[in-house]
């Protein structure tokens, strides 16, 4: 990994908002509690929340974010927002969100970006999804206590 690689996946970690603890029963509740933080964190106005939750579900109803292993990367693009931001939560109960093993998902890392950032979306998209597919890397995620814990494994999955 290039020094300038490792830089840009940082920054584009800068503007992240943590849930230690979900204990919603659905997949809309689920986004509605995300969103919600991204509104306590300046991410978006709250008159926008009900248009980006129903973006979320709607970008869920094409087809499930949740991989195997517990996790689920919901993302979508949205110029509500002026810049990407990152939502990392643990769901110690689970959720059903359809993964293809049949796994409750217990860790969410949602992705919202605006089209004009598209390249670098993608970007932190495929490399998360690289470090969750990472049997070493998804041990210490599944330890996490916080949500903190869950953004400090990924730098330091991405910087080794």
């Amino acid at each position: 990994m290039r020094l300038g690689d490792i830089m840009n996946f940082t920054g584009l970690l800068d503007h992240r908002i943590g849930i230690d603890e979900l204990s919603t029963d659905d997949v809309a509740s689920t986004f509605s509690a995300i969103v919600d933080a991204l509104v306590s964190g300046g991410a978006i106005d709250a008159t926008d929340s009900d248009t980006l939750r129903d973006a979320l579900i709607a970008r869920e109803s094409s087809g499930s974010t949740a991989f195997q292993y517990g996790f689920a990367l919901p993302h979508v693009f949205s110029d509500l927002v002026d810049r990407i931001w990152v939502a990392a939560a643990r769901h110690p109960g689970g959720l059903d969100m359809a993964a293809a093993d049949g796994e409750k998902t217990t860790i969410i890392i949602c992705i919202v970006g605006p089209e004009s950032e598209r390249d670098a979306y993608l970007s932190l998209l495929r490399t998360i999804a690289g470090i969750v597919r990472d049997g070493h890397w998804r041990r210490f995620m599944h330890q996490a206590l916080t949500a903190s814990d869950i953004f400090e494994t990924l730098l330091e999955a991405e910087t080794t």
